[in-house]
């Protein structure tokens, strides 16, 4: 079976969108990285454990975007993400994640930093040892969960790459999602919507039989174009390849930002937001 963009979808709605950029662009583009995830078997599950694979694999999708907006903006506390949060909206069990191929080094440092470790106020009462195993869980399970879906978002970043044709092209999508990529959408569709009118408006005179079947032929083509997919598609297209062909020293007041995030990319889109409880390699 395939974990499809429909069954795929509903999840990334419920984690928390980047600050940056509209919500819409960002699960635009969450679809167009899923059906790469598709397309290369990363979505394929036959059994409980597969299903836990695929919603680590989102929540790295989603984690990837919040890590780009903070360095597009140059603050890796532009969000602070509580991961028991994600965990819960995908409905991701932390004791299966053990289970998918951490890394025992990675793992042994999270745990270090955990309660269940660094807690000592352990009492005995009435013959009895008491600490409290409720607190100890709720700091521990999220970050049994983050080791899992570090794993899962080397994996992801690797794809990624593939894809979208290398870290520069990789840079351009996920940069367009911050650069007005909606206005510039309906600012085209009133473009188009006027050069329309104007040919209708045209189509409605006397002219000759060959004028007429011409000028139907570019109605029906603006109409197309007009088409929400084909209209999205033009403008995605058209703006990356405007932000991948400016050469950097061009960029001008986005300067600083640009070069972060192309760098970022070109790093192999390290950890930038941390989250609650934090994670973070040794």
């Amino acid at each position: 079976m395939e974990f499809d963009w429909k069954l795929a979808e509903p999840l990334f709605e419920k984690i928390e969108s980047p600050d940056y950029g509209h919500r819409t662009s960002w699960m635009r583009w969450y679809r167009e990285a899923w059906e790469f995830m598709c397309a290369q078997g990363l979505a394929h599950f036959e059994t409980p454990l597969d299903d836990c694979v695929i919603r680590l694999r989102i929540f790295s999708l989603g984690w990837l975007a919040h890590d780009f907006c903070a360095t597009v903006l140059g603050n890796e506390w532009g969000s602070d993400p509580h991961w028991s949060e994600w965990i819960d909206q995908l409905e991701i069990e932390p004791t299966w994640c053990l289970l998918t191929g951490v890394d025992p080094q990675q793992l042994k440092h999270i745990v270090d930093e955990s309660l269940l470790v660094t807690q000592t106020d352990i009492e005995i009462e009435d013959d009895e040892v008491l600490f409290d195993r409720d607190w100890i869980n709720q700091d521990l399970f999220p970050r049994l969960a983050m080791v899992a879906v570090y794993a899962q978002r080397e994996k992801i970043v690797d794809v990624l790459f593939r894809c979208f044709d290398g870290p520069e092209w990789l840079f351009a999508a996920l940069y367009s999602n911050c650069s007005g990529i909606e206005e510039e959408i309906e600012q085209r569709r009133d473009e188009l919507e006027e050069e329309l009118e104007m040919l209708e408006d045209e189509r409605n005179e006397m002219l000759p039989e060959k004028e007429r079947g011409q000028l139907e032929r570019q109605i029906e083509s603006l109409r197309l174009r007009l088409g929400k997919d084909e209209l999205v598609k033009d403008v995605t297209e058209e703006l990356r390849l405007r932000i991948a062909g400016d050469p950097i020293g061009c960029w001008g007041d986005e300067s600083a930002e640009k070069h972060r995030a192309y760098d970022w990319c070109l790093t192999c889109c390290p950890v930038v937001v941390e989250g609650e409880p934090p994670f973070w390699r040794p």
